[in-house]
């Protein structure tokens, strides 16, 4: 797989940026714990804020373009939303997003590379399904 993308990166200092919070995104952004250590889940805070989860994540996305540093924890046992505190948790936080970064553009790759009419035969699909 080839690590060099062609993704358009766009670095716009903050202040270029619409910065300023909805009415909806405060509410959401208000359920969020701060600090790494006091985490919420999606479920948890979409109940919370009355939404669904959908609604939910599209306003997250939306604050931290905005420059609100919320994280986000994977771990099986200790999953959740998070608003940073210190830089060693945004450190951390942004080694799960830039992880998260690299598999979509992993997966984009190979649908870019793609045989369009081999796949089948090229991942051995065929035989996997005639088993």
């Amino acid at each position: 797989m080839s690590q060099n993308h062609n993704v358009i990166r766009v670095d716009l200092p903050l202040f270029y940026r619409d910065t300023t919070l909805t009415a909806r995104e405060a509410k959401v952004i208000r359920l969020i714990p701060r600090g790494a250590d006091r985490k919420i889940t999606m479920k948890e805070l979409a109940s919370l804020a009355g939404m669904d989860t959908r609604g939910v994540q599209d306003i997250i996305s939306s604050a931290k373009k905005k420059g609100v540093p919320i994280m986000s924890s994977r771990k099986a046992k200790d999953h959740g939303y998070y608003i940073a505190e210190t830089e060693a948790e945004r450190r951390n936080g942004l080694v799960n997003l830039k992880h998260q970064a690299n598999e979509i553009l992993a997966g984009i790759d190979g649908i870019t590379n793609a045989d369009l009419d081999n796949w089948e035969k090229v991942t051995g699909y065929s035989e996997v399904v005639n088993q």
